[in-house]
């Protein structure tokens, strides 16, 4: 007897430690779920895309090469060579500051081969080396870098918004499978208090019919018992059915087959739900949320394109270059570069647009879209914040619910065992142990039903995040 004793315990002591916990389940669904693994590798793509707005103020290198000739003849008319031929390189670099400045330094040379020459002994044939410096910088419209910015912000914003939403997928998707791994731990739960309770009904059946048959019973004692197993009979196959829907469930998130085979589960520990702490202020912002800010901001830096685009252009533009020749070399014509032989401008440009009623219309419109996307922005704060306030409480209020569940919960257990001693002993009727029967399963279910209400309003909390990617 003891050696089966401790063999039992130690079946026991294995299946529970095999149990699956739920920490090992989500790791799982983020290995397996092809719905985590596309929302997060979307969301990192698009983290990485938006960098994009970092080329815009980002030194560029050009380079071009071209060859050409030209036979045209021009003005006058007589010429002294049958055929231009030309080698042009061009080299640099350029910039635009995020002050508005475009700024471009570049390096010109130019081979040049004039066919059947014909001059005083002039060469036909050499390089021209032309080191140079041009700028724009915007005065008006896009002064200071304002155009620059806005661009800046609207390519950011773009990838940054796609980048939440994903980052939200994926964290909601965490928070189904946590929801998932308990709806199925509670699932198995009910399926064992239904046994149980079928279990127990089917003994009260049993033992009102050997009383009847000793005609010391009633039969009406017979026919509630019946009624009685015949309900719970129901009441197991609903939770059968349940447990079913609830491994569909949690298989569908670790993307395997609906029937497939499911792992024993932790049982749900009671004492650590009614004890979970949470901060009392918001920790941060969810990532849907995140999102919609996003493109608040996208509509906000679209708006700030179209007045800069449409303020009229005023800019300041300049250049400089110097030149340098030789017959023969390139690197001689490098040689020669001087400040004697230059080439330099300064001026400015302007334009604006004749139609100012649809100039107006535009730049009003888009002073609106602004005005509303910071209404739209209040309003989603506002509404995060009611959110935050109202999940917290309900769970608050849920906790305290549970204790006062597990209190009834025990109560009603004591009460039947009571109530099953007293039939025994001729005291009670049947109809009242079927009563508090009744009784504890209910409460058992409640008990339940709570616990799964915390376990989905813990699961939204955990939606909101402090500093997502060291922003918000």
């Amino acid at each position: 007897m003891l050696r089966k004793l401790i063999v039992t315990s130690s079946l026991l002591s294995m299946s529970l430690a095999n149990a699956m916990t739920v920490e090992e389940y989500l790791e799982q669904v983020k290995q397996n779920s092809l719905t985590y693994k596309s929302a997060t590798t979307q969301g990192e793509a698009s983290d990485a895309v938006a960098r994009e707005a970092d080329l815009i103020t980002s030194p560029k290198l050009f380079a071009s090469a071209r060859s050409s000739a030209d036979s045209i003849i021009g003005t006058p008319p007589v010429r002294m060579y049958n055929e231009l031929k030309t080698n042009a390189f061009q080299v640099g670099v350029s910039q635009t500051f995020d002050f508005g400045l475009d700024l471009k330094l570049s390096v010109n040379a130019n081979k040049q081969n004039l066919v059947n020459f014909s001059s005083n002994g002039q060469s036909p044939r050499y390089w021209d080396v032309q080191p140079g410096v041009e700028f724009t910088l915007p005065l008006w419209a896009g002064g200071f870098g304002s155009l620059i910015r806005a661009q800046e912000e609207l390519t950011r914003k773009q990838n940054k918004a796609d980048s939440y939403a994903n980052y939200s997928l994926s964290l909601q998707t965490l928070a189904e499978a946590e929801n998932a791994y308990y709806a199925l731990a509670l699932a198995q739960e009910r399926l064992t208090i239904q046994e149980r309770s079928l279990s127990a009904g089917k003994n009260i059946l049993s033992f009102v019919t050997g009383q009847r048959n000793k005609n010391l019973g009633e039969t009406a004692d017979v026919l509630q018992a019946k009624a009685l197993v015949e309900a719970y009979e129901l009441q197991l196959k609903q939770a059968q059915n349940q447990l079913l829907k609830a491994e569909r469930d949690f298989n569908k998130l670790l993307n395997k087959d609906l029937k497939a085979e499911v792992a024993k589960l932790d049982k749900v520990d009671f004492s650590r739900l009614i004890s979970l702490k949470h901060p009392t202020t918001r920790p941060g912002d969810r990532f849907d949320v995140l999102a919609q800010r996003a493109q608040i901001d996208l509509a906000k830096a679209s708006s700030d394109l179209v007045l800069e685009r449409n303020k009229p252009q005023l800019n300041l533009m300049g250049g400089y270059k110097v030149q340098g020749r030789d017959n023969e070399k390139v690197s001689k014509a490098f040689s020669d570069v001087s400040n004697d032989h230059y080439g330099r401008y300064i001026g400015v440009q302007f334009s604006m647009p004749l139609n100012v009623q649809a100039l107006n219309d535009a730049r009003g419109g888009a002073q609106r879209l602004k005005e509303a996307a910071s209404i739209k922005e209040a309003n989603l704060e506002y509404s995060q914040n009611q959110d935050w306030t109202n999940i917290r409480e309900t769970l608050q209020e849920a906790q305290s619910s549970l204790t006062l569940a597990l209190g009834m919960e025990r109560a009603q257990k004591a009460k039947l065992e009571n109530e099953r001693v007293r039939l025994r002993q001729g005291r009670t009727t049947t109809y009242q142990v079927l009563l508090f029967e009744q009784d504890y399963t209910n409460a058992q279910a409640s008990t339940l039903a709570i616990a799964n209400q915390i376990i989905a309003l813990n699961a939204q909390l955990k939606l909101f995040v402090a500093n997502p990617q060291g922003d918000k």
